[in-house]
């Protein structure tokens, strides 16, 4: 993102936000709003623009679709807690084998 900033008698910003990024900052809005996280494991998600032409003109839309897979998720049998030595904290281990990719 470039952003140009020009001084005079006020500030004047002005940045351009390339198509990516515009959907990425949309799907975040939307992850937060329903309380998930785009980067957690199990999550995907898409978003894309739409048109729609109405009477009033033409709307341009975000439509954001996010997928939180519960199956790709550790489950509450597969996590022990123990302890390392030297370690202060507990740590979580998954005991289900995880998929090769």
């Amino acid at each position: 993102m470039k952003i140009n900033t020009t001084k005079q008698n006020r500030d004047v910003h002005r940045a351009t936000v390339d198509n990516d990024a515009v959907l990425r900052i949309i799907a975040e809005h939307v992850a937060e709003k329903v309380g998930v996280s785009l980067d957690r494991e199990g999550v995907t998600w898409r978003a894309h623009f739409t048109k729609r032409d109405t009477s009033h003109g033409i709307f341009t839309d975000v439509t954001v679709e996010i997928i939180d897979d519960h199956a790709a998720k550790p489950q509450k049998d597969d996590v022990v807690m123990v302890q390392v030595l030297g370690e202060a904290e507990p740590r979580a281990i998954n005991t289900k084998p995880q998929k090769a990719e």
